[in-house]
């Protein structure tokens, strides 16, 4: 055999090889699954959430337990979550203390919320806040100016007034002053919930109320 054909055998021979170890690495590699580090359910970091008496507060105000959520009301999950708590708040009126947080998103691709969000805010004008949230929260086109209008005589508001207020520059600052404290307290969209100033992973299946629950207990 020549030195030609030996050589050349020889290199085929030594490409197959590299070949194979490379298809065994590959193969090796696809079979390894990787986790993201799971983030705990509730955050260990505590968050300074500014509290006044002009935040709508549904339940206890003086209750040990003290929830606070970041709504935009054009999103499902947000509506959701608020329904969730104020059940949750209902079913224990002394325990807890919920604070609502305005965070509609005012960017391009917008829930176009802000009106209803203005909208509750002018309720609560007239002692309304809860239930007029509480019925926008029942269904996404609820956002819609017509809705917002029907909800606001169902409650029977004075309506002349609540309009009028939902497009006065007080129920805008508010809108740009909630926008402001969200983006300090807090990073992503909204829903957010914290639980005494510690956040909430709502990325995990968890019962919700279950949890809020062992707080209570303790």
């Amino acid at each position: 055999m020549s030195p030609v054909k030996k050589l050349f055998i020889g290199l085929t021979a030594m490409i197959a090889l590299v070949t194979l170890l490379l298809v065994q690495q590959v193969r090796r590699a696809n079979s390894i699954t990787t986790r993201a580090k799971a983030l705990p359910i509730i955050s260990s970091q505590t968050v300074d959430i500014p509290l006044d008496k002009t935040d709508p507060i549904l339940g206890n105000p003086g209750a040990p337990l003290t929830l606070v959520e970041f709504v935009d009301l054009g999103i499902a999950e947000a509506r959701n979550l608020h329904i969730t708590l104020a059940t949750f708040v209902s079913e224990h009126p002394r325990e807890v203390r919920l604070f609502f947080k305005d965070a509609p998103n005012s960017g391009i691709f917008s829930s176009n919320a802000t009106l209803a969000h203005r909208a509750a805010f002018c309720a609560g004008k007239q002692k309304n806040f809860w239930p007029f949230v509480g019925k926008v929260a029942e269904n996404s086109a609820n956002i819609r100016e017509a809705n917002l209008k029907k909800i606001a005589a169902d409650l029977k508001l004075n309506s002349t007034d609540w309009w009028a207020c939902t497009q006065a520059s007080e129920a805008g600052q508010k809108m740009e002053a909630a926008t402001t404290l969200f983006k300090s307290s807090s990073t992503g969209a909204a829903p957010v919930l914290f639980v005494n100033n510690k956040r909430v992973n709502l990325s995990e299946d968890i019962d919700l109320k279950q949890m809020l629950g062992s707080f209570i207990a303790k």
